[in-house]
């Protein structure tokens, strides 16, 4: 215990000096943590100047960019809604009805003035539109226009050139435009055509800047000197930049310019905000890495403190079983848990020293006593053996316990002694077991040998201090284990030379073991952390993707988390809701509060406040709600709940899109579906729809209404003679005088060609032949003039009455034509009510003289095909044929009689079902005698809906004429394919199963087939050429037609438009996007066409 003491004392002398190091390294761990703090804060200084440096700069090359791109922005604007102004005032100086409104005072009141009205406003720019006579006078307008209108009188009327000027009223600053109007060009102008526009509405109509900071404002470029790139160290008060508008010619002497500026005191408060926030991020930062470094400094000391406080307890219990807390990977850690291995080793010292001294103290008991017996007697040494034989016994159980085995080796002979637990160790039984040097290399595992062998020979040869081998032995069951073998020569020769080798064998099977699963336990936590790199790399790419994508996206996109807070805004959420993308914090705030950030208003703050990002139950997929904004515009909003892979709700996802184009696309489709582009009427499908409803009505009621029919005699000679565009000019006067004696009540309409309708109300009292009489009055009172000719039309009206004619839409339309051509055959330019005993008279002959005539052509072979061909709009080559059918004319053979006159009575009667038939024979016979001749196209009646055999006749017909079925394209009239959709439909389906093309005809004369595009899958659409006719001079057929060509080309559907009668029209086509057209300007119709000659 003494010796024990002293180990304690001299330990405890040990740790007297880290006792006296803790101040020292308590002041190094705070200057350390000063030293830090300091090097950060000079690097913040550094990084701060510089980045406040390249901000301001940036900042003011941004404001510089913003400026030029909103001065440029806003004069584009300002010039397109000033050269839409211009471009529409010349169109309507060149306007029939203008012209006519000059020189008849009736249309100007009846027509021209709610005709102006509808252009009170361009572009959403409210104008003023005076009409002038001759001398200067306002005749008509949608509004007055200052006294002195400045002088452009002279040149307008004078010199026929138009006229802009600025001027200045009580409403402010104002553009008066004025253009002349003639009759002809080679003539004086005939009046003058005036359009006032306020400035301030103009400015106030368009779009402003993105940002309230830009001021914007329009000035005379001529005035006002144009300003170069705006310089940062120029003016100290505004930035300031100068674009000059892209007006027309009429408004360069004008010299208008747009200018944009912004106040330098908001880049200032920019840059000190900057500044501020850079500060305090530096104190921030350098708060941290004080505290940071102080508490690393602590942590680091804290166990120098424990490993104090361990020696000292040692030192003040004498106890070595106190021990070092140890968790860490630090050196100060390490060197905790090598004290608490010396500690360990210092008390397995201690008690191999005290069981030692027992030992000896026993041996010399022993060999006293043995001693004593040889004194006394001989007998007392068997006591003496008997003690050894304890002694010895002692350390085999000494063994034993510890799991070894001893051996004891002759270095020279190779002779090997070992205990029972050494053969035990192996799997033998010891009574068995003998050892020798050859069997212990024998069992020794062959990866083992040369390492065993090389270090054994070092050990004998005095190359290594001690001998610690571990190694791998073969047991009797077959197994291998691991063996810790520690050896001391404790004998030598004269020489030096090793005789005798003692040591221990140890079974260390186990440690080996759990060393190998350590192993593989660190090999598969390298491995799952590579895993996770690479899986971390993965999930930054697609995030990265992710968010690109979200960017790209016009959609506008809002996450939010369970606390209805936002996750994340794509840019076309804060686009959409003008939102500005700077604004700080909104990621984080509630959902509630994001759109207090827009400067958008709801046209309904009602509504909006029960639907806007409110949703009943989190679970659901919310009902897509319309947001309409007081601007105009029409927002969508439809959320989904996110969940995770267990259905766990992690938050909401809302989308929104603004369909206001789409919502605008749609109303004027739906107008133009009910309109006639011609004459503005409504078309034949508005007609039926409205008769059908009056039908009904009037039969809740009881009411009586009249369906009036007529038409223009003598209508086909002006197209013949003096062309379409001249037809045109009478259909569109006609309409406009007719709709004057029209009630507010009563509908009128244009069925097509000249034929027109109108239902009229008749009240008690009323006289069903007022309306009629007047038409008739009306129509002959007209005056035209065409080519130096001048025309007085006649028409002719029939009319029939609910529901003494008819109770149903097909029986009363056709007792009104009936009586229309009762009229005609009264002498033309009268009305007739129908009249059933003549109609089953006179209409009978007709029908049956044309079946008979119909009948004899197709036993007689009169009828003959003609063709036209279809080009291509780009390079003008041949596409394919259309076969046109034509009947012989026995009176006059020079003249055939074309399908307009027949077909609709072959229709009624059956017999187009055989004339189809013959067509197609013909056409596929044709195909088949000239294999290089270009596809077909053949026009099919409706009543071929009714034939379900016709799709295996033509394909019967190929087969026999060995004609691919590419060659042959079928055309199908849009009044035949909408009137019947699933017969259509089934009909177009059998036809392409056959291998056939099929095209739409007279496509988009009441823009009534888009919505039927999606179940009449046709590969071609052919334009009506009522679109095509004057197209140059017509903007709204161009509109129509470009819209024709973005919703064909959005469904890969190509194009053709017919009645191209000259190279401006077809140019312009080419412009629009058509694919392929036809008409006058390439070729007639002919029996002889040239591709036949060439084939």
């Amino acid at each position: 215990m003494t010796r024990r003491q002293g180990s304690a004392t001299g330990a405890s002398s040990g740790l007297e000096p880290q006792a006296a190091a803790k101040l020292p390294r308590a002041r190094l761990a705070t200057r350390i943590a000063l030293a830090a703090t300091v090097l950060t804060f000079g690097f913040m200084l550094l990084i701060g100047g510089l980045s406040y440096t390249f901000t301001r700069r940036q900042l003011v090359d941004n404001e510089v960019g913003v400026l030029r791109a909103q001065a440029s922005l806003y004069a584009q604007q300002l010039g397109n809604t000033l050269r839409a102004v211009t471009t529409t005032l010349s169109k309507l100086a060149e306007n029939t009805l203008i012209l006519n409104a000059l020189m008849d005072s009736l249309t100007r009141q009846t027509t021209l003035m709610p005709f102006l009205k509808d252009f009170s406003s361009i572009n959403d720019v409210p104008v003023v539109l005076v009409l002038a006579d001759f001398e200067g006078h306002p005749i008509a307008g949608n509004g007055e226009l200052p006294r002195e209108a400045h002088d452009w009188r002279r040149q307008v009327l004078e010199d026929g050139k138009s006229h802009a000027v600025l001027g200045t009223d009580a409403g402010g600053d104002y553009l008066l435009v004025a253009a002349p109007i003639f009759y002809s060009r080679t003539l004086s102008p005939e009046g003058a055509l005036l359009c006032k526009v306020a400035l301030a509405r103009l400015h106030s109509a368009l779009s402003h800047p993105n940002s309230p900071r830009i001021a914007l404002r329009l000035v005379r470029y001529g005035h006002t000197a144009a300003t170069p790139p705006p310089d940062p160290s120029g003016d100290p008060e505004r930035l300031t930049h100068t674009e000059r508008l892209p007006v027309p010619a009429v408004l360069q002497p004008l010299e208008l310019a747009v200018e944009a500026s912004v106040d330098r005191d908001i880049l200032t408060a920019s840059l000190n905000r900057l500044f501020f926030v850079y500060a305090a991020l530096g104190v921030g930062v350098m708060l941290a890495v004080f505290g940071l470094a102080k508490a690393g400094a602590h942590y680091l000391t804290h166990p120098l403190r424990e490993l104090e406080s361990v020696a000292r307890r040692v030192i003040k219990s004498g106890s070595l079983d106190h021990r070092f807390d140890s968790h860490g990977l630090f050196e100060v850690e390490q060197l905790g848990r090598i004290f608490n291995e010396m500690l360990e080793q210092l008390g397995h010292a201690y008690r191999q020293l005290y069981d030692r001294a027992g030992t000896v103290a026993a041996r010399n008991r022993a060999l006293a006593a043995a001693n004593s017996a040889l004194e006394q007697e001989i007998g007392e040494r068997q006591r003496a053996e008997l003690a050894l034989r304890e002694s010895e016994e002692r350390l085999r159980l000494a063994l034993a316990a510890t799991n070894q085995g001893l051996y004891d080796l002759n270095v020279q002979t190779g002779d090997v002694v070992v205990s029972p637990e050494y053969a035990r160790m192996l799997g033998y039984d010891p009574a068995e077991f003998r050892e020798t040097s050859a069997t212990w290399i024998a069992r020794l595992h062959p990866d083992d040998h040369q390492r065993v062998a090389r270090s054994y020979r070092d050990y004998l040869a005095g190359a290594l201090a001690d001998y610690r081998l571990e190694f791998r032995q073969h047991t009797k069951a077959g197994d291998w284990i691991w063996i810790l073998s520690l050896g001391s020569i404790v004998r030598r020769d004269d020489q030096g030379r090793p005789l005798r080798l003692l040591g221990t064998h140890a079974d260390i099977t186990q440690q080996k073991l759990a060393e190998a699963e350590l192993a593989r336990t660190v090999e598969e936590l390298r491995v799952a952390e590579l895993r996770q790199r690479e899986l971390l790399a993965v999930t930054r790419r697609e995030q990265g993707r992710l968010r690109a994508l979200l960017a790209a996206m016009s959609v506008g996109i809002l996450f939010e988390d369970n606390r209805q807070c936002v996750e994340y805004l794509n840019p076309a959420f804060l686009r959409m809701w003008a939102i500005d993308d700077e604004t700080p914090g909104l990621v984080g705030r509630p959902t509630r509060d994001i759109l207090e950030h827009s400067t958008h208003r709801f046209a309904r703050p009602d509504h909006a406040s029960r639907f806007v990002l409110q949703v009943q139950d989190t679970h659901e997929i919310s009902e897509r709600c319309e947001i309409d904004l007081y601007d105009g515009r029409i927002l969508t909003q439809m959320s989904y709940p996110v969940m995770d892979g267990e259905e766990h709700i992690l938050g909401r996802l809302w989308l929104y899109e603004d369909i206001t184009h789409e919502r605008q696309t749609a109303q004027q489709l739906l107008y133009l579906a009910e309109r006639d582009p011609l004459t503005g009427l409504s078309n034949r499908h508005s007609f039926q729809k409205n008769l059908e409803q009056k039908i009904a009505g009037s039969l809740r009621d009881g009411s009586k209404f009249a369906v009036i029919y007529f038409d223009l005699d003598e209508f086909k000679a002006i197209n013949d003679t003096f062309g379409h565009r001249a037809g045109d000019t009478v259909l569109v006067r006609t309409a406009g005088e007719i709709a004057a004696h029209v009630r507010a009540t009563e509908m009128f309409a244009r069925l097509g060609g000249d034929e027109f309708a109108i239902l009229s109300t008749l009240g008690t009292g009323y006289e069903p032949g007022a309306l009629p009489a007047r038409i008739v009055d009306t129509v002959s009172t007209i005056p035209f003039r065409f080519q130096g000719t001048n025309l007085r039309l006649t028409a002719s009206v029939g009319v029939a009455i609910f529901p003494e004619h008819g109770n149903s839409v097909e029986e009363l339309v056709a007792h009104a034509d009936a009586a229309m051509y009762q009229a005609k055959n009264q002498g033309k330019n009268t009305w007739t009510l129908y009249d059933p005993s003549r109609d089953s008279t006179e209409a009978m002959v007709r029908r049956l003289n044309w079946n008979s005539r119909i009948a004899q052509a197709l036993d007689g072979e009169l009828f003959d095909l003609h063709f036209q061909g279809v080009y291509h709009t780009q390079d003008r080559t041949l596409s394919h044929l259309e076969v046109l059918l034509r009947m012989r004319n026995p009176d006059q053979p020079n003249y055939p009689i074309l399908p307009g006159q027949f077909i609709h009575l072959a229709e009624k009667s059956g017999q187009v079902l055989d004339i189809d038939r013959w067509v197609l024979k013909q056409s596929i016979n044709l195909l088949g005698q000239h294999p290089d001749l270009p596809p077909l196209a053949v026009n099919l009646s409706g009543r071929t809906f009714d034939d379900p055999t016709l799709p295996q006749f033509i394909r019967r017909l190929l087969a026999d004429c060995e004609v691919a079925p590419q060659r042959l394209l079928v055309e199908l009239t849009e009044t035949a394919a909408v009137s019947d959709v699933q017969d259509a439909q089934r009909f177009i389906e059998a036809i392409q199963q056959v291998g056939c093309g099929v095209c739409l005809d007279d496509f988009g004369s009441g823009f009534s087939t888009f919505a039927y595009l999606k179940y009449l899958n046709v590969k071609v659409l052919k334009i009506d050429g009522l679109f095509i006719r004057d197209l140059p001079n017509n903007y709204d057929n161009q509109v129509f037609i470009r819209a024709m060509v973005e919703v064909a080309r959005g469904l890969h559907k190509t194009t053709v438009a017919e009645f191209v009668e000259d190279a401006a029209t077809l140019d312009m086509i080419r412009d629009l996007g058509v694919d392929l057209a036809q008409g006058y300007h390439f070729d007639r119709p002919s029996a002889e066409h040239p591709a036949l000659t060439v084939c």
